[in-house]
């Protein structure tokens, strides 16, 4: 098991792209998750960690504490057990946020703000700056 780690800035593309891929070649799994969480720790032990528990086909994304992975096929309910799992490992609460496409919208941009909203309703965080 192995997630990819990407620059931040790839993050709307790289949505796209999986939601693009998933369309056109894996009908049966037509669920895309964005799940958020915030952690202030040591960036490197936090990539270990993700990097040794997700699957080759997921990835992640951060940028100053903010973490954002992107798991294709997988659904709100296990994208939010992921979040669970990452609580766990790191022993805190990471107050986890998850996005479903197409539950949640249907291109990109829709999936950020469904995120984004969440966030701030579920949370009181403030993620407007990742809205695209």
């Amino acid at each position: 098991m192995s997630g990819h780690i990407f620059p931040f800035e790839y993050l709307p593309a790289f949505i796209r792209h999986e939601i693009g891929e998933i369309q056109r070649y894996f009908e049966e799994q037509r669920q895309l998750t964005v799940l958020y969480f915030h952690l202030d720790r040591d960036t490197e032990a936090i990539h270990a960690e993700l990097e040794g528990a997700l699957r080759e086909c997921d990835a992640i994304f951060h940028r100053k504490g903010d973490f954002f992975l992107v798991l294709p096929g997988t659904d709100k309910e296990g994208g939010l057990h992921v979040g669970g799992m990452m609580a766990e490992a790191f022993d805190r609460p990471v107050n986890e946020v998850a996005a479903t496409w197409p539950e949640d919208g249907n291109e990109e941009h829709e999936l950020m703000s469904a995120l984004v909203e969440y966030a701030r309703h579920h949370h009181a965080l403030d993620l407007e700056e990742i809205r695209p």
